[in-house]
């Protein structure tokens, strides 16, 4: 057998070995994924009927950012969904209105992490139309696990 057979043979199985071993590497390694750091509901008094604005933050790889919508809930209720990043809100949020005086568990969910800020909604003042909040069905994608947070008194 002649060198430069034997050294093209241990050539070839030392790419075979380095492909096998990124194979499985890859297999391995996980995956990342987008999840919710932080939620802030801006505001220091909670009113019914008024709007206030929900903050969150997400955190993961460029891979799986743009591809996550965010769920938000109110004491496990879907208020509705939206992209869960995007460039030009360096800060991410959305707006809400409490229907009822209570304690509200809001909920940001996105890629199945959730994170939540509870926040206690005073009534409005006497004569101030009601609120009305329809569940919405954008959350019917969300893999997030919410608990109900508590409901109103």
């Amino acid at each position: 057998m002649s060198t430069n057979s034997t050294v093209r043979r241990r050539i070839g199985w030392g790419v075979s070995a380095l492909a096998a071993t990124s194979a499985m590497v890859a297999v391995a390694a996980p995956q990342a994924a987008a999840g919710v750091t932080w939620v802030d509901v801006l505001g220091t008094t909670y009113t019914v009927g008024s709007e206030y604005t929900v903050q969150y933050m997400v955190e993961a790889d460029l891979g799986t950012i743009f591809n996550n919508r965010a769920y938000f809930r109110d004491n496990g209720v879907c208020l509705g969904s939206g992209t869960g990043y995007s460039p030009a809100a360096k800060v991410p949020s959305f707006t809400w209105t409490p229907a009822t005086p209570g304690s509200h568990v809001i909920t940001v969910s996105v890629g199945g992490k959730s994170k939540s800020e509870t926040v206690t909604v005073v009534a409005a003042a006497p004569g101030t139309p009601p609120v009305q909040v329809q569940e919405s069905d954008d959350c019917a994608g969300d893999t997030g696990s919410f608990g109900s947070g508590s409901s109103g008194s």
